[in-house]
């Protein structure tokens, strides 16, 4: 997954709605999904969101989630497990 952050310096009210929108959109997505997401920090791999699906499947309130590494929360079985996870992440771009 692929976030970009747009600066609109231009100020048109359409790049606005038109940004705003598909943020709205993908927002839906993220909450409504029925597989768990998780969104880590690219430089300290802690995860900084989570979704619904993903407290649920993990049983951990979501507050608790943040600013956790992989196998602090059991994802992983282990911190080497999660280093070669977060690798093959910034490779693919995705883990499954």
């Amino acid at each position: 997954m692929t976030i970009s952050v747009v600066d609109d310096e231009t100020g048109q009210p359409e790049v606005r709605d038109s940004f705003r929108q598909s943020e709205i959109r993908y927002r839906r997505l993220f909450e409504a999904a029925h597989d768990g997401i998780l969104i880590l920090d690219s430089v300290s791999r802690k995860i900084t969101d989570a979704n619904p699906f993903m407290d649920h499947l993990l049983g951990y309130p979501h507050e608790e989630l943040l600013g956790k590494e992989l196998w602090e929360i059991g994802l992983l079985k282990d911190e080497q497990a999660s280093h070669a996870a977060f690798q093959e992440l910034q490779l693919k771009g995705h883990v499954r």
